[in-house]
């Protein structure tokens, strides 16, 4: 018994001395956590993050049926009172962040921020221009918005047309830039020379396999020529020798011979021939022994492409005058110009301010004039022998072999009157053409005898004036500076929208395919290529700068339609069944009749 009663009281003290141990502990933790009034900046971290975790821990471990019957017991509201909920922990959000904001640069204006260097602290607190007004519809700076919403509003009055179709998507993804070339002096014509095509399935040498496929030219007022590769590089420059400064550029769009045709104000054309071959080092540089002293260059530094210019002709264009006028020697100036091939036969072909139309042959002989308005010509465009003139508000076809031309006027056709009109590069029998307001048609021939209008993009997609370009699978559109904001626009629409009804669900997607807006540019050029992406040219207003653009764009071709279909199996049925019977015919039963004279 003593001894059980010592064992007791050992327990009891035991059981005392834990006890004890856990108040202390307790009262421990309690005072780290309480700081002093007043000491709030001197109150260790330590102390909120095991408050913090200790709650985290509690709701941790509350059972989750209170909390279910916690959200259960939460009021439910409507949609508008919910969203005044939001608006108002928005406006509590948004006080919070001024008052960071007010701080902030209340310390950048005193002493300065401790650990900010001081160049950023000037640039948060130096004054630029308003950054909202800089990212609206890329407006120039200084420029308010509301001006702008008014100018809008005020085209929108003037033409009440639906509006708002935006790119599919972003110009980046299709229109890459490959070089800007800047000018010395201002360019006022540009164009694209074709080269042929030196790659080969046989080995070649190195520097014929870097041969450039395409040129640029690029033409000064003065006559002066320079010729640069898709690079940007400078491949020649010469001089076409016109006393007067240059009216209009053609190029040769043919590979087989390299020209390039320049007349003047006075009505002086000029022709010159290019040579274009692949560099060679001289034999005389390879015999020779070459000094050590001598600073060597490589020859990869230099043109791959060896150019020569050789004036091919020249002639004085003939008086064209007006007969509405008395004076016979008043000249039209030529107002297009281009160099075209006809079933083998090459042509220049110009228009001029009076509305005649001249084509001359290669060695300079007229072959045939006609007046196709009383006005100014204002584009001639050809394509695999079409070639389509644009005058007085009328389009029509060219043939260069009679000298003759025809207007055409669609059916179904109730726009205004067309400025620009050309041919559809994926069918001869299409026409691409802009109206005055801007609007995009596309007119079926039936072989030049008559058209109807087969589709009409979206109005207000475009704003007049418009030039067109026709790639495969795409129209390039182009205006060269807007009203609103003085920017140019390049855009692209999708030619798949050509021929699907009103109902189809692909005409739910944009045409659009993307836009892209840049400086106001003079004029363009556009060079399609063979299993290359197209090539795209614009100068700037002022001629001092070319960009040279590739176009990344594909356009889908179905797989060929299978005319049989589903029928395939019945017909080789049919045919067997076919065969098998004019064979049984033909042997006047199932047997071979051979056999029965035999065996008799």
């Amino acid at each position: 018994r003593p001894v059980a009663m010592y064992h007791s009281s050992s327990f009891h003290v035991l059981h005392m001395l834990l006890v004890l141990t856990a108040v202390l502990v307790a009262v421990s933790e309690s005072d780290n956590d309480v700081c002093v009034s007043g000491e709030g900046s001197s109150c260790p971290a330590s102390v909120v993050h095991r408050k913090a975790k200790r709650v985290r821990s509690a709701d941790a471990r509350r059972p989750q049926h209170e909390t279910k019957q916690r959200e259960s017991a939460s009021p439910t509201l409507s949609l508008l009172d919910q969203e005044v909920l939001e608006l108002g922990k928005l406006t509590d959000l948004y006080q919070q962040r001024l008052r960071v904001l007010e701080d902030l640069r209340r310390s950048l204006g005193q002493t300065g921020m401790p650990g900010l260097p001081r160049p950023s602290a000037q640039a948060l607190l130096e004054a630029v221009p308003p950054i909202a007004e800089q990212v609206v519809a890329g407006a120039p700076p200084g420029r308010a918005t509301s001006e702008i919403v008014e100018e809008e509003e005020e085209e929108a009055d003037e033409r009440p047309i639906a509006r708002g179709f935006a790119s599919a998507c972003a110009f980046g993804d299709f229109m890459v830039s490959k070089a800007v070339v800047p000018q010395e002096q201002p360019v006022a014509f540009i164009g694209f020379l074709p080269l042929r095509n030196h790659r080969s399935a046989a080995p070649t040498p190195l520097a014929q396999v870097a041969m450039p496929t395409v040129l640029l030219v690029a033409a000064q007022a003065d006559g002066e020529i320079r010729l640069f590769t898709v690079s940007g590089d400078l491949a020649m420059t010469y001089s076409t020798g016109h006393k007067k400064p240059l009216a209009q550029l053609a190029v040769s769009p043919m590979q087989d011979e390299y020209m390039i045709a320049a007349v003047d104000e006075a009505g002086a054309m000029r022709v010159h021939r290019l040579l274009v071959r692949p560099r060679r080092s001289p034999q005389e540089q390879k015999r020779r022994v070459t000094n050590p002293d001598e600073e060597k260059v490589s020859q990869y530094l230099s043109s791959p492409a060896n150019i020569t210019v050789q004036f091919q002709m020249g002639m004085k264009l003939p008086y064209l005058s007006d007969s509405n006028t008395s004076n016979s020697s008043e000249r039209a100036n030529v107002s297009t110009f281009i160099l075209t091939s006809h079933q083998g036969v090459k042509y220049f072909v110009m228009g001029d301010t009076s509305g005649w139309i001249s084509i001359i042959t290669r060695n300079g002989t007229l072959h045939g004039r006609t007046r196709v308005s009383n006005s100014t010509v204002q584009r001639i465009s050809a394509h695999l022998g079409n070639i389509i003139f644009v005058s007085a508000g009328q389009w029509g076809f060219l043939d260069v072999d009679k000298g003759t031309a025809r207007k055409y006027v669609c059916k179904k056709y109730d726009g205004p009157a067309i400025i620009d009109a050309i041919s559809d590069s994926s069918m001869q029998s299409r026409v691409l053409a802009a109206d005055q307001e801007g609007t995009v048609w596309v007119f079926l021939m039936r072989e030049k005898q008559d058209c109807k209008v087969e589709h009409r993009f979206p109005r207000a997609v475009t704003r007049p004036p418009v030039t067109l370009s026709s790639v495969r699978g795409y129209i390039l559109t182009l205006e060269r500076m807007r009203r609103f904001g003085g920017r140019s626009e390049i855009m692209a629409l999708n030619m798949s929208h050509v021929g699907k009804g009103w109902d189809d669900p692909a005409r739910d997607v944009s045409p659009v395919s993307f836009r892209r807006s840049g400086l106001p540019i003079a004029s363009w050029a556009i060079q399609k290529r063979y299993q290359e992406g197209d090539l795209v040219a614009t100068l700037s207003q002022d001629g001092m700068e070319i960009e040279i653009s590739e176009l990344m764009m594909q356009a889908y071709q179905p797989p060929p339609a299978d005319t049989l279909g589903n029928f395939k199996l019945p017909v080789f049925a049919v045919a067997m069944v076919l065969v098998m019977g004019y064979q049984f015919v033909k042997q006047k039963g199932p047997f071979d009749p051979g056999m029965l004279e035999t065996e008799n």
